[in-house]
């Protein structure tokens, strides 16, 4: 009666984050505030800006240590998965913003699908080198209505 969790239970997550490689941990931090930021954004200001925001090619860094995509891809969707009401486009605009950061060209797509009952289902996915990143694998399923970024 009153007991807690013993604290190994309680700090899984938080033991596994400590358990990974300092720059993973970087990545997810950088992950989390980038969702987050994104998540603001789409309440507060216009797409156009954020889509704006999205796309850093000017300023892209490089790094020796500069994160693969899968590693972004990773880190965006783990976050995506935590950050409450994180939509499909709040994690494209994060992994479009990581990518271009770091020189990686990228495609954010924007397509449709009707559902069986008829209504229309919007989702939005990030594309490099014509490889799905973010988004998942059904994406083909659906009508591409825009593309932001070079496609390559």
């Amino acid at each position: 009666e009153g007991e807690t969790a013993p604290v190994a239970h309680r700090t899984g997550p938080f033991k596994r984050f400590l358990q990974l490689s300092p720059s993973d941990r970087r990545l997810l931090i950088k992950a989390a505030l980038t969702v987050a930021a994104f998540r603001i954004g789409l309440r507060l200001l216009p797409f156009h800006t954020l889509q704006q925001l999205s796309s850093s090619d000017t300023r892209a860094i490089r790094s020796v240590e500069a994160p693969s995509v899968e590693r972004i891809s990773w880190a965006v969707s783990a976050m995506g998965r935590r950050i409450p009401l994180a939509s499909c486009l709040t994690q494209a605009l994060a992994a479009r913003y990581l990518l271009s950061r770091r020189g990686i060209s990228c495609q954010l797509c924007i397509g449709v699908i009707k559902s069986l009952d008829g209504k229309f289902q919007a989702h939005a996915w990030v594309d490099v080198a014509g490889r799905t990143v973010i988004g998942g694998p059904a994406t083909e399923r659906y009508a591409r209505l825009l593309a932001l970024g070079e496609a390559r």
